[in-house]
C-alpha cells in the first residue's frame, strides 16, 4: 500500500511538473508574440512618423525657398528703384 502511494505521488508530480512546463511554455511563447507585436507596432509608428516629419520639413523648405526668391526680388526692385532716383539727381 505505502509502494503504491508513493508511486501514485510520484506519478502525480510528473503530471504536475509536466502541466506546469506546458502552461509555462505557453505563456513564454504568448508573452514573446506579443513583444514582437509591440515591436512591429512601434516600429510602424516610428516609420509613419518619420515620414509625417519628412514631409512638413519638404513643405516648409519649399515654402522658405519661395519666401526667399520673394523677398530677393523686392531687394533688387528696391535697389533699381534707388539707382533709377539717384541716376536722375
Amino acid at each position: 500500500m505505502a509502494s503504491r502511494l508513493e508511486q501514485t505521488k510520484g506519478d502525480l508530480r510528473q503530471q504536475l511538473q509536466t502541466a506546469s512546463s506546458r502552461v509555462f511554455q505557453r505563456f513564454v511563447t504568448r508573452v514573446e508574440q506579443q513583444l514582437s507585436a509591440g515591436r512591429e507596432e512601434q516600429k510602424r509608428s516610428l516609420t509613419e512618423g518619420r515620414t509625417e516629419l519628412t514631409g512638413s520639413l519638404l513643405l516648409t523648405t519649399q515654402q522658405l525657398k519661395s519666401e526667399f526668391q520673394s523677398l530677393n526680388q523686392q531687394t533688387a526692385q528696391s535697389l533699381d528703384s534707388i539707382r533709377d532716383r539717384v541716376d536722375s539727381k
